[in-house]
């Protein structure tokens, strides 16, 4: 699925993503942080010595990449159900090779038993 985003978003935004950003620490920030600097680069080495170019508007950029990656369908995939690394999405059952759960626990009675106490004294937020 990340080969499939990454060629997508090369395609799309005709930039080179390394690939070792996308399986390490990927969110729709460091994707963009990346593409922003990317385009700052771009517009440094294309731009007259004796003028720079007026910066472009920071929300049009994120909106046009947003809809960009309105084209990828497991950006905006919507899982129905869940049994253990089994994902239903879409009438059908596929495997979840993109959890955050590096060493298995998540499915562990007791790391499931702490979850309740976690959300009461820390909230949702994932950070």
């Amino acid at each position: 699925m990340m080969v499939e985003i990454k060629n997508r978003l090369e395609t799309s935004l005709r930039l080179t993503f390394p690939i070792e950003m996308l399986m390490r620490d990927v969110s729709i920030q460091t994707v963009s942080d990346f593409v922003f600097g990317k385009l700052a680069a771009g517009a440094e080495e294309d731009a007259p010595r004796v003028q720079a170019p007026p910066l472009e508007d920071p929300v049009a950029l994120r909106l046009e990449i947003r809809e960009g990656m309105r084209e990828i369908p497991q950006f905006y995939a919507r899982a129905d159900d869940q049994r253990g690394r089994r994902v239903l999405i879409g009438g059908r059952w596929r495997c979840n090779f993109a959890s955050c759960n590096y060493l298995g626990f998540d499915l562990e009675p007791e790391s499931m038993s702490a979850i309740p106490a976690a959300v009461a004294r820390w909230g949702t937020h994932p950070s």
